[in-house]
């Protein structure tokens, strides 16, 4: 009992000691600018998907029911514990995009992402 004791004790003194120095870290902002995507995006987006369609070993067609496994997939990898987004928040990006990834995907449109 008293290792564990010892741990927490560790554990929380180090939390003590490093938490005010991450709270006065100054965090960079980020202009809005640097987030939009730009050319070499778009043509690598052309570049893998035709390289997926021609050459990925399931052969899947890229249509609305492949949209629909992308973007659960995608809101799956950025929320995996259910955690950031609300119900009303998937119900909006399901109305959005559950069928227009795949359009998106084909014609370079990257305002999705």
């Amino acid at each position: 009992m008293t290792k564990r004791f010892s741990l927490i004790r560790g554990l929380l003194i180090l939390t003590v000691l490093v938490m005010p120095a991450l709270a006065a870290a100054e965090i960079p902002l980020v202009q809005e600018q640097d987030l939009m995507p730009a050319d070499k995006h778009v043509r690598a987006t052309g570049l893998i998907t035709n390289i997926i369609d021609r050459y990925h070993y399931q052969s899947r067609k890229l249509d609305d029911e492949l949209s629909a496994d992308i973007l659960k997939r995608y809101l799956e990898t950025l929320d995996p514990t259910k955690s950031y987004f609300m119900a009303e928040d998937i119900k909006r990006f399901e109305k959005i995009y559950r069928t227009r990834l795949d359009d998106a995907l084909e014609y370079g449109e990257l305002g999705p992402a």
